[in-house]
């Protein structure tokens, strides 16, 4: 319960724009679940979401390889439940860190592939909430 108040925290100090709040409580989410998750011996969808959400607010930093890494963490997670993508905020913002590292090749396969996953499983005149993704699987 107390990794979930960190990381709905640092999901309103991104959203209202307090990116230092919203990057402090995310890490202390991952911390939390982290050391969860190695007690029980779980890797879990938590873990995941808690790797993406840091992730995506190390890019506000422009810690653009550590973001890189948290979210291919939880790339990792959701291929190794079988439930990849589980979120496709985390391609688009993997994409969105490679373009801001300056690597457009690497955002290009990232997002190129992302668009072809996205067009094969909703279409191509998509109009699916990319954040009611997750309710398909």
């Amino acid at each position: 319960m107390v990794v979930d108040i960190h990381f709905m925290l640092g999901v309103i100090g991104s959203e209202s724009n307090n990116h230092a709040a919203g990057r402090m409580h995310k890490e202390k989410a991952l911390e939390l679940q982290k050391a969860t998750s190695k007690a029980l011996g779980v890797r879990d969808v938590r873990l995941a979401r808690c790797h993406r959400e840091f992730g995506a607010a190390l890019i506000h930093f422009r810690e653009y390889d550590k973001a890189i890494e948290e979210i291919g963490k939880s790339i990792t997670i959701d291929k190794e439940l079988g439930i990849y993508p589980s979120s496709w905020f985390c391609e688009i913002n993997l994409g969105l860190a490679y373009v801001l590292k300056g690597d457009i090749v690497r955002a290009d396969e990232v997002l190129t592939g992302t668009l072809e996953r996205r067009e094969a499983k909703f279409g191509k005149l998509d109009e699916v909430d990319i954040r009611l993704v997750h309710n398909f699987f």
